[in-house]
């Protein structure tokens, strides 16, 4: 796991959150148990979301993904 881990300030409450996967590291999609990375962290309602690219079945995606969804990749190079 990166030694930085994002830390982004709420403009609504001024909070410090700290997000557990940071942007561009490489994590496993467990639904599919395919690799991605994260290019993009969010805040909402929800809670902390993580905008992962991954391949799947030659095709591009891209989606949200909440924090319990995804680990961190125990895999080959990136």
């Amino acid at each position: 796991m990166s030694a930085n881990l994002e830390v982004i300030q709420r403009q609504d409450s001024g909070r410090i959150e700290h997000f557990k996967f940071d942007l561009n590291q490489r994590v496993l999609v467990r639904e599919i148990q395919r690799p991605g990375r994260v290019i993009a962290l969010t805040i909402d309602y929800l809670g902390r979301q993580y905008y992962v690219a991954l391949w799947d079945n030659g095709e591009r995606r891209n989606v949200w993904l909440m924090e319990d969804e995804i680990e961190e990749w125990k895999g080959g190079a990136a």
